[in-house]
């Protein structure tokens, strides 16, 4: 489903086309909240021009020049945003390490989720553990 609408994105007219006549993208019956998610922040819709720019952006990028030495990725169980397992993928698939930390009384917020203190404790140890010791 989402390749065939990144395909018509990449069409100028078609793109442009999508966005007029749909300026708002409803997520789909697939992402409802969790259990447990009532009472956090979540939107129903996505701005059409922000998915066209985020793809976009993604387009440009080349895995294959990155120079990482990790990546971290963070994950709320709770988010009914993104889709956490492809962006393993596409971490695998370009043979990317990665570190996964997953927080399971959160959302797509981290920051602002019941795990923030977690999630602040953690960036901070990966990015600084291995220069404290």
């Amino acid at each position: 489903k989402h390749d065939v609408v990144k395909e018509i994105f990449k069409t100028p007219l078609l793109s442009d086309a999508l966005v007029f006549l749909m300026p708002y993208r409803k997520k789909s019956s697939k992402n409802k909240p969790p259990a447990g998610a009532e009472n956090r922040v979540a939107f129903r819709v996505s701005p059409t021009n922000s998915i066209r720019a985020i793809w976009e952006a993604q387009d440009k990028l080349r895995f294959e020049e990155a120079k990482f030495s990790r990546v971290l990725l963070l994950a709320g169980e709770k988010d009914n945003t993104i889709e956490i397992e492809r962006a393993i993928q596409t971490l695998e698939r370009h043979k990317l390490p990665y570190d996964l930390k997953r927080y399971e009384n959160s959302g797509h917020l981290l920051y602002e989720d019941a795990d923030n203190d977690r999630v602040a404790n953690d960036v901070v140890e990966w990015l600084f553990g291995d220069a404290r010791e």
